[in-house]
């Protein structure tokens, strides 16, 4: 931990796809948020935790390739793509419901916290969909979720990403040497969106949003990893060196002022606080992994989802 502090001077859901990049569901966790806990899917199962990070209810997946996890107020559920389209199903129970026309990939990340959940996914013309809901408010099965959103534009998309953003959704895609961050509301995907310069050489090896502004993860084409602070404008406030050689980090947005970020490091996985300012608390570390660990901040509450097996709540100040 104290390795991240001198050298990096310092938030569902992680990896711009490339050619060594682990399998998304090879080994890594999900961690999600529910109105009551949270949510945990490592491979097999998810796994719902009450507030005290004790384990509840445990639900077996037959799906077993790329899925979402997400936190409708009716329990977790699950999102994958079939026969282009994304189903979004309860974990208890396998029902819900389908959504999209043409789909030709799951975005990364999820958006689940307090507020809302949202999964997106790109269509074949290339127009970028995300279906949500409320975390808090109880609906059946069918019902957990709302009409999707819809945002269109002309730039050709070969990845997307989304994030919570507080009460808002952001999403994320690329196009040349660009980085693009559109936020939403409820209702509709408004404004321009934010650009960011990203080498195209350049590696998303996570990303995670408050209400304004989004801390990313990023490696050069050198292999050096930093941190790097966008404000809603897409202007770069501030970057910090990320001691990892993993092509992943995990990061959430932490209320409206910090964010969570989790990493392996040279020795150990660590997980730590960072604030606006790029200011770092660390707040817990565990033994080295093949995966960052899944992150969920709930109310001041941070679960740590180790990919090695440990599961543990870190008290964490928004």
């Amino acid at each position: 931990m104290r390795r991240w502090l001198l050298a990096a001077a310092v938030i569902g859901l992680w990896v711009w796809w490339r050619g060594d990049a682990p399998a998304a569901h090879d080994g890594e966790r999900h961690a999600a948020v529910l109105a009551d806990g949270f949510a945990l899917y490592d491979g097999h199962r998810v796994v719902e935790l009450d507030r005290k990070g004790k384990q509840r209810k445990q639900h077996v997946l037959a799906h077993d390739g790329e899925l979402r996890l997400v936190g409708p107020s009716n329990g977790p559920a699950v999102a994958w793509v079939e026969s282009k389209k994304v189903r979004l199903v309860r974990a208890s129970t396998g029902k819900g419901s389908v959504w999209g026309n043409s789909v030709r990939m799951l975005c990364e990340g999820a958006a689940t916290n307090d507020e809302r959940f949202a999964v997106a996914w790109l269509e074949a013309n290339d127009t970028i969909w995300f279906v949500h809901g409320d975390t808090r408010n109880k609906r059946t099965d069918e019902q957990m979720a709302d009409e999707a959103v819809g945002l269109a534009n002309a730039d050709r998309k070969v990845w997307c990403g989304v994030a919570s953003a507080h009460d808002l959704v952001a999403l994320f895609w690329r196009d040349s040497d660009r980085l693009f961050i559109q936020t939403c509301t409820r209702k509709k995907c408004s404004g321009l969106p934010a650009t960011v310069s990203l080498d195209r050489r350049e590696t998303l090896l996570g990303f995670g949003c408050v209400r304004n502004a989004c801390l990313l993860g990023v490696r050069d084409h050198n292999g050096a990893s930093r941190l790097q602070f966008v404000t809603e404008s897409g202007a770069t406030k501030w970057t910090k060196p990320l001691p990892t050689k993993l092509l992943e980090v995990s990061i959430v947005g932490a209320g409206e002022n910090a964010f969570a970020v989790g990493f392996v490091g040279e020795h150990e996985t660590e997980v730590g606080r960072v604030d606006r300012k790029g200011v770092v608390t660390p707040l817990w570390a565990g033994p080295p992994s093949k995966h960052a660990p899944a992150l969920a901040w709930s109310r001041d509450q941070l679960l740590v989802g180790h990919p090695a097996g440990a599961t543990t709540l870190v008290a964490f100040p928004r």
